[in-house]
């Protein structure tokens, strides 16, 4: 089987820095900006991608971290010429195709499953593991003022904001009137509970310890594999007598890459094709 090859953008990535300590094939986008124009209507955007790029993906398993193209000459060439991120996400499927596996689905924020906004985590977390407890929240749409009766200590929040619990400060003025989203405030304390598939798991606690039934946390697993598309990533977590609460998922393991030789587990996780057959491409 052809190694593990790792897409990116953002070169301080944890996976990717692992990837690199271990030689895994790594891709940075913007390896491919020679390749890519911006074109009148209909076609929008072209990518033609060369044969050895092709060849490097070909029959590899792929982990794609395009979670944002924010510093990068691609990013702005995009935004230059007024096209739509999600045209590069349409035209790199293709290329992604050629994988046999691909964890992390393509797109942008709110379209792919790895970034989902809470509110949508959660009804996808529940859809894959009905058992499982989430947060109570009210959604508002317009200018309506929500109805907060049925929340305990209600807190306001930004749907993208994964880590925010005790104050919440990625609120933009937008969300604050428009759309507002509340949330009960959490009781208990948290655990960020990683995972590099289903063999290689930890928990790393921000504050305090707790006994955790670690039955019921594989099962969290497995769901938030399903639910995101992932087959990586580190998951908040809140236990309050005796329940064990999912809060957010987050791709990105920032947290979870504090942990001791977490840049050896990950490079070694990735260097064994991590990928199962059953992780699938999704269209944009």
């Amino acid at each position: 089987m052809t190694s593990t090859i790792v897409i990116y953008a953002d070169p301080t990535d944890p996976v990717v820095l692992a990837a690199q300590h271990a030689s895994v094939q790594t891709l940075h986008i913007d390896e491919l900006i020679h390749f890519s124009s911006a074109q009148p209507w209909p076609e929008v955007f072209r990518m033609e991608i060369p044969a050895s790029v092709k060849q490097a993906v070909h029959g590899a398993p792929i982990v794609s971290r395009l979670f944002s193209l924010d510093r990068t000459a691609m990013g702005a060439m995009l935004q230059q010429s007024g096209v739509d991120l999600r045209w590069l996400h349409i035209r790199l499927h293709p290329l992604l195709a050629l994988g046999t596996s691909l964890v992390h689905d393509t797109g942008t924020r709110g379209v792919s499953r790895s970034l989902l906004p809470l509110n949508v985590q959660w009804f996808e977390i529940k859809r894959a593991m009905p058992a499982i407890t989430t947060p109570e929240f009210a959604y508002s749409f317009g200018y309506e003022s929500p109805d907060l009766s049925g929340l305990e200590e209600p807190m306001q929040k930004s749907v993208w904001s994964l880590f925010d619990w005790k104050q919440e400060s990625q609120l933009s003025e937008e969300e604050r009137r428009r759309h507002q989203f509340h949330v009960s405030a959490p009781k208990g304390v948290p655990i960020i509970f990683w995972f590099l598939g289903n063999e290689d798991t930890g928990l790393v606690f921000p504050r305090g310890s707790a006994e955790i039934d670690q039955d019921l946390l594989l099962q969290i697993n497995a769901a938030a594999r399903k639910a995101f598309c992932t087959e990586l990533g580190e998951i908040l977590l809140y236990t309050h007598s005796n329940t064990l609460r999912f809060q957010a998922y987050s791709p990105f393991l920032r947290s979870a890459a504090s942990a001791p030789q977490m840049k050896a587990r990950m490079g070694a996780w990735l260097a064994t094709s991590p990928a199962p057959p059953g992780v699938t491409h999704a269209v944009v």
